[in-house]
């Protein structure tokens, strides 16, 4: 009889020791990070997303003890980088560096291998770029108001221009057109390269453009900022009016970033990442140092972002299905 108990008391103990290390991993590896994290950032080297994912990184590496290397992947409007974070193994070494194309993907595109939210982690925001709605100085427009009057007295309206159809620039022209009742129409061009060029050379009147374009021009005086689609006015453009100052709530576009994981990711991994995230972006000169990059710094918590990205999902999802955008 001892030595049954004897037998069961050691075979139960193996198998403890056998399902503990499986128990540490699924609360989330207590020694994470233990080699190196990569960021995937679904946009080239030199772009705005990068530029900034780069910068935290740097600050992530000295806080958490390990290298943060970017691996860029572009391609199919962040489709290909986002698809294979998704696909990636939910142990925090893989993460994501996402912003409202993220969503904007997700509302039109019905073709996607992952959902934008269900296959995530939410983990932190990092920031906000004003999205702006800009003015070529030779067309005679210095407000909204004056926007209004002349598109509206024009028998075609007025053009505007953005990066693409499905865009965040075309989502926001339709935002415009369909709460100020206003004649628009929309040139889309094969990225804001070329976009940016004609609107600088008086051929299409009005472009939506995110911060890193938008601010140097406008503090140039190459085009004249008319209103912002964030919720309040941007600190990089404070004489900018919202557009719901101007009586537009609904033309609200937050272009925000932010980390997200792939799903299931073990919720203490997620929430040492968004201490370590917390604790850079509210230092005083690395705040500096994202400004200078035209962004406005802004952590959150997990749950925060992931309403965040709820919210815009839904909304901007209604608002490509009745202009005609979304692909099933």
């Amino acid at each position: 009889m001892k030595k049954d108990h004897a037998r069961r008391t050691v075979a139960g103990a193996l198998a403890l020791g056998l399902l503990l290390p499986f128990a540490s991993r699924a609360q989330g590896d207590t020694d994470y990070p233990s080699k190196p994290i990569k960021v995937v950032v679904p946009a080239p080297p030199g772009s705005a997303n990068d530029l900034l994912v780069r910068r935290i990184a740097d600050q992530l590496a000295l806080r958490l003890g390990q290298p943060f290397i970017i691996d860029n992947r572009p391609g199919a409007g962040a489709i290909i980088g986002t698809q294979a974070v998704a696909h990636s193994a939910p142990d925090g070494y893989t993460l994501l560096s996402a912003n409202v194309v993220h969503v904007i993907n997700g509302s039109i595109n019905g073709k996607l291998s992952y959902h934008p939210l269900r296959d995530f982690t939410p983990i932190s925001l990092v920031g906000y770029t004003p999205s702006v709605l800009l003015a070529y100085p030779g067309a005679g427009i210095v407000s909204i108001p004056d926007l209004i009057k002349k598109a509206n007295a024009s028998p075609d309206g007025m053009n505007y221009a953005s990066a693409g159809i499905g865009t965040a620039g075309n989502l926001a022209g339709e935002l415009f057109k369909r709460a100020a009742n206003v004649s628009l129409q929309h040139v889309p061009y094969r990225g804001i390269t070329q976009a940016i060029t004609d609107a600088l050379g008086g051929h299409v009147p009005l472009i939506y453009l995110f911060g890193p374009d938008a601010v140097p021009l406008a503090r140039a005086g190459k085009l004249v900022p008319l209103a912002v689609t964030a919720p309040k006015r941007s600190s990089l453009l404070p004489d900018t009016p919202t557009f719901a100052e101007l009586g537009f709530p609904s033309v609200e576009l937050t272009a925000w970033y932010g980390f997200l994981g792939p799903a299931q990711m073990p919720p203490a991994i997620t929430a040492k990442l968004n201490t370590a995230l917390q604790a850079i972006l509210k230092d005083p000169a690395f705040k500096q140092q994202l400004a200078d990059l035209m962004f406005e710094a802004q952590a959150s918590s997990p749950q925060e972002l992931e309403n965040l990205m709820a919210r815009d999902l839904e909304r901007l999802s209604r608002i490509a299905r009745d202009a005609g955008m979304r692909s099933e």
